[in-house]
This record gives C-alpha cells, sequence and structure tokens, in this order.
C-alpha cells in the first residue's frame, strides 16, 4: 500500500525515509501512555496493573495478560530497539528510568512466555473454570488450551526472529515450542484475529474514510503480470481508470493529494468482518519450514511445512470462497531451493500499462 497523500511536504516524510518525530512517537506513546487520553488504553500502564492484581489469586487473568504483553511489545521493541520492559515503573532517584537492550527484551519476553504457558497449559489440564471469557474477544473465547497453543506459536516467531543473530537461544526457545504439549496453531479455525465490532477496521477507515491508502505498484505489477484472481478481492478498480487497477510508485514526488486519489482503494469487502489478524496457522507453518532449515528437533521437513502453510489439507481462503488454491496460481519451488541460501527462481511478467 502507498499513501496518494503528500502530507503538505510533497511526499517528503516517513514514506520516502525522510523520518517525522511526531509519526515515529505514536507506537511508543500507544505502549506507555504519553499518545493516548488516558494511560488506561495504553498496554504497560494496564498490563502492569492487571499483573500486580492477577498474579496471587487469578492465575489465569495473570498468565493471559502476559501472553497479551509480549504480543503487543515485542512490535515496540522490532521498531524502537531498547526498550522499558522489566524496569517499567521503577524510576532512578534523578527521575530517569532504565532501558532493556532488545536483546534483554527478547529474553524477558521469552521467561514471560514460558512462565504464561505453563500457567495456561496447567490450568487446561486441571479443568479449571474459564476466568476472562467475557473480556476475550478473541475465537477462543477464553479456553486456555488454545492461549496456551497460541502463546507456544508466539514463541516459536520470536525464536525465528532473533535465530540470525543469537542462534543458541533461538535454537532452545524454538525446540521448547516445538516439543510443548500445548502444541502450535495448525487449522485455520484456530487463526488468531480480534472482533472490533461495531468499530470499522483501521485499514478501511484510512482507505475509504480519510482516502490515505491505495495500492502500490509493486502489488499492480505482481498481481496483474500474474492473473492473480486475488486482485480484485483485494482492490477495487481505480475510477481515474475505470475498469483497470492501478498502483502508486513508492517515493513519486506528489504535489497534491487529487493527483493520486483516484488511484485503486482497498476493496471494501475485504475488510468488511471487522476482524484484525495478529497470527494464522499458515504462519505457524512457515515458522516450522524455518526451523527445519535450521536443523531444530521436532520442526519436521521444512518443505512439508512450506506446503501445508500455503496449502493446508482443508483449503480455506476465508474472504475469498471462490478461490483456487495458490499452488494453481504460482506453482511450488523446486527441491533444489530447500538450502540455507534460498534465491528466487523466477520473476513476475511486467505489468501492462
Amino acid at each position: 500500500m502507498t499513501p496518494p497523500n503528500p502530507f503538505g511536504n510533497l511526499n517528503n516524510n516517513n514514506n520516502t525515509y525522510n523520518l517525522q518525530d511526531g509519526w515515529n512517537v505514536v507506537m511508543w506513546g500507544c505502549a506507555y501512555g504519553s499518545y493516548t487520553s488516558s494511560s488506561e488504553s495504553s498496554v504497560m500502564p494496564v498490563c502492569d496493573y492487571v499483573e500486580g492484581l492477577t498474579k496471587e489469586n487469578n492465575k489465569g487473568f495473570y498468565a493471559w495478560s502476559k501472553v497479551l504483553k509480549v504480543l503487543t511489545m515485542h512490535r515496540i521493541a522490532d521498531m524502537y530497539g531498547p526498550i522499558i520492559y522489566t524496569k517499567y515503573g521503577k524510576v532512578n532517584a534523578d527521575g530517569s528510568v532504565d532501558y532493556d537492550s532488545q536483546k534483554d527484551a527478547y529474553y524477558a519476553f521469552f521467561a514471560d512466555l514460558t512462565e504464561a504457558i505453563t500457567i495456561l497449559a496447567k490450568l487446561q489440564a486441571d479443568g479449571a473454570p474459564p476466568a476472562f471469557t467475557k473480556f476475550d474477544l478473541s475465537p477462543y473465547a477464553g479456553d486456555y488450551g488454545k492461549w496456551a497453543r497460541f502463546a507456544n506459536t508466539l514463541r516459536l516467531r520470536l525464536a525465528i526472529r532473533i535465530a540470525g543473530v543469537d542462534p543458541g537461544k533461538a535454537k532452545t526457545e524454538g525446540e521448547a515450542a516445538l516439543a510443548h504439549a500445548a502444541g502450535l496453531l495448525s487449522t485455520t479455525e484456530e487463526d488468531f484475529t480480534i472482533n472490533i465490532a461495531p468499530v470499522d477496521h483501521p485499514l478501511f477507515s484510512i482507505s475509504a474514510g480519510w482516502k490515505d491508502t491505495r495500492m502500490a505498484a509493486p502489488m499492480e505489477s505482481i498481481l496483474k503480470g500474474y492473473s492473480d484472481p486475488r486482485l480484485q478481492k483485494f482492490f477495487a478498480p481505480s475510477t481515474e481508470f475505470p475498469g483497470d487497477y492501478k498502483g502508486i510508485r513508492q517515493g513519486v514526488a506528489m504535489a497534491g493529494k487529487e493527483i493520486y486519489e483516484n488511484f485503486s482503494a482497498l476493496n471494501a469487502d475485504l475488510l468488511g468482518n471487522r476482524k484484525i489478524q495478529f497470527m494464522t496457522a499458515a504462519e505457524a507453518w512457515f515458522l516450522k519450514a524455518e526451523a527445519a532449515l535450521n536443523k531444530w528437533a521436532g520442526a519436521g521437513n521444512a518443505r512439508a511445512n512450506y506446503e501445508r502453510a500455503w496449502k493446508p489439507p482443508s483449503h480455506s481462503t476465508g474472504f475469498l470462497p471462490n478461490l483456487r488454491p495458490i499452488s494453481r496460481i504460482i506453482p511450488a519451488p523446486p527441491r533444489r531451493m530447500w538450502t540455507r541460501k534460498m534465491r528466487p527462481t523466477t520473476s513476475p511478467p511486467a505489468a501492462s500499462g
């Protein structure tokens, strides 16, 4: 996606790597309370309060808070590097607050996930009554086993992310996730989403309401070049070029929003279910494929995992019910690709126009 809006500066902003302070602080503020009107709607203040309140007398809620905290804060660490995590709420005598390095933050994420998974799995095994069902907006509906499985998959995600810089720790955590009885997400029914109805999906608001995002030129090239039937499911035809799909080149100079505003918007039907997707079973299978390439115990076969990701046995295309499986659009990679040095074997044909 690319915004058609130059934001009053000839597109000289984050979209063209001229980072703007006012934009850069948004995610940090959402994590710590400096961006929202109340800290009660920010991640760390809420999780810190909930964990202190529930650690002794509501283990299920305590573990759930841990999982949600890691789910959010690993994204903050990936954006900013050092973050305030293990030392949150601890103010030094001079009024400063110490940060965790990104490495220390990731190690803390693993510790929190390990604790949460252990608690959730035990509650499931003991048949404990649900503790947070009425607060759970996901399809898991407070089910301890499903949340343990999701948390375990999140642990594998984080392990894969550090495999290139800390292979020993990555292997330890990845193999722990692969071996845990909680299992990993494996079917589309286990995809982790949040239902935000009656609020519109944020991307719908940005595309249809604000008209501040449109198809990017690479998507036009790839989807049109492959004659991919998902094109009309993902995007709406351009109103400037009726019946055709047009994408904006990233970084192109813009004098005003009106120049590209009528290029292809997101298809309104795409986001009509008002569910935000955070993790899918397909991702879990891709993670297992990468783990197999790393030769981690319990990962199985890399090619089989990869093929399971893009062609699950009970194929479900969700909002794309009439599409043929992806294997009929883009052929599977040849076996020679399954080495540590993977290279693309083909490039999409250039899109016409």
